[in-house]
């Protein structure tokens, strides 16, 4: 819905803008697809607490937070940087309607202290 009214706004056609998403989490997001990305991490981590814990028991338990921990973060990580990526291509050919390359954009500099 956000693409359609971007589209609106700009003039530039929705399919235009549709192809600049190219990422999967950017393609497929939707409630259930992240319910399934997060049940495929818990399956992920049962395992490995798993044959932790039938070799060291305590150590299974005690790892089990910290595989989720890491599991959360590591998708969510590459999902945000993804996304963020999507986002900057769309924004790119909605406000300029050309790709420019890396390069032709100026660094800003620092925005905080040093």
């Amino acid at each position: 819905e956000s693409l359609r009214r971007l589209a609106a706004l700009t003039g530039k056609p929705y399919e235009l803008l549709c192809r600049e998403v190219t990422s999967s989490a950017g393609r497929q997001l939707s409630e259930q697809g992240v319910e399934d990305m997060l049940g495929q991490m818990a399956m992920g981590q049962q395992v490995v607490v798993g044959m932790l814990q039938s070799r060291i028991p305590v150590l299974g338990s005690l790892t089990c937070g910290g595989v989720s921990f890491v599991a959360c973060y590591w998708l969510l990580s590459s999902a945000l940087g993804d996304l963020s990526q999507d986002a900057e291509r769309v924004m790119r050919r909605a406000l300029h309607g050309e790709e420019l390359d890396r390069e032709e954009v100026e660094d800003p500099g620092f925005f905080y202290g040093d």
